[in-house]
Parts: structure tokens; sequence; C-alpha cells
């Protein structure tokens, strides 16, 4: 990660964060068959754009009240392989690259948070981070249901 030493700056880098996910998501939306798997990819996607429209409300003023909820982490992400966005993706290969790109995020927004000295810029990042947390989550339930139950 660059440094960043603007509020501007950790904004502006925060909100390419979301639109690589929102095209990751994309991508592995076009190379799934699986119409569950589709659903969920667009789902998140659009979970993206929403995290990219508060960080630039707030670049426009807009400061985002909300709680930080306490997340339940089956850290399967830590746990399995990597996998690589190729043609014909599974779906349990697709629920990994989510997982592990959630986490990779969560992690960025916690880092973000930790060198910023703006204090709504700080809770922004969080509820940011919180949220990705919440999408690892999601994903790694639907790993646990649908592929080790299966196995």
């Amino acid at each position: 990660m660059p440094e960043l030493t603007t509020v501007g700056e950790v904004i502006e880098y925060a909100i390419g964060a979301e639109e690589r996910a929102y095209n990751l998501y994309m991508s592995l939306y076009n190379l799934v068959d699986n119409p569950a798997a589709k659903k969920a990819l667009k789902e998140f996607a659009e979970e993206e754009l929403k995290h990219k429209a508060i960080l630039e409300g707030f670049k426009e003023g807009e400061v985002h009240a909300s709680t930080r909820a306490k997340r339940v982490d089956l850290k399967l992400a830590e746990t399995l392989g990597d996998v690589y966005a190729e043609a014909d993706l599974t779906y349990q290969e697709a629920l990994v690259l989510g997982m592990k790109s959630e986490k990779t995020a969560y992690e960025l927004y916690t880092s973000l948070a930790d060198q910023v000295d703006d204090e709504d810029l700080r809770k922004t990042l969080l509820i940011i981070a919180d949220e990705e947390m919440k999408h690892k989550a999601k994903f790694e339930s639907e790993y646990d249901q649908y592929v080790l139950k299966e196995n």
C-alpha cells in the first residue's frame, strides 16, 4: 500500500479498492455458470458500489453513523489455498476467492483507519471494514453450508 498522507489520498485509495472489488466480483460473475453463484456475486458487486458511495459521500461532507458489530469469523479464508479467477470457475472456487478478497479488504480498511487522524474518517473506514468482514462471513457460511457439509 502506498504512503497516504492526506484524508483525500486515503479516500481516493479506498474508492479505488472498492472499484477493484466491484470489477473482481463482476469478472467472477462472468466466469461462473451456477445461478446461485451468479446471484451472490452480483449482490456482492452491488455492495462494493455502496461502499464506494459512502466514501464519495464522505468527500462531500457526509458522515455515516453506525455501530460496530462483532462478527463470527469461521477463519476459512485463512485455512484454504489460493484460487485464481479462470474460465469455468466452480462455485466452490468463487466462494474461496470471495472470502479471501473480503479478508484483504477488511485488513486494508482497518490499516487505513489506524493511519488517519481524522476521527470521522476513521469511523467511516471502520464501518466499511465491518461490512467487509460481514461479506467474508457470508462467503464462509455459504462455503460451510454448501461445500463442507456436502463433502
